[in-house]
């Protein structure tokens, strides 16, 4: 639905943890190109971000309200994974 080009990104070996998590996840890639790290709400919006995330990168989930979240990772070069997470 988003219009997006997922090509290798779904396969990639990009691992976040835990999930379900109370207080923040950690993600965990092989991949060097991530430009960013964007979690929505069930609405559509907006709710964290991570420019330029290193290979290893804790994010911080204590200030959201519980329930399911998006996670949407973008590599330099356009190619996006979404995954869906649970606080």
């Amino acid at each position: 639905a988003l219009g997006i080009n997922k090509s290798s990104l779904e396969n990639s070996k990009v691992k976040i943890f835990p999930n379900p998590s109370s207080d923040g996840i950690y993600f965990l890639s092989d991949l060097t190109e991530i430009k960013s790290i964007n979690v929505f709400d069930i609405y559509g919006r907006e709710v964290l971000k991570i420019n330029n995330p290193s290979k290893s990168e804790f994010m911080d989930l204590s200030t959201l309200s519980s329930g399911s979240y998006f996670i949407s990772i973008m590599t330099i070069n356009g190619n996006i994974s979404n995954r869906k997470i649970v606080k």
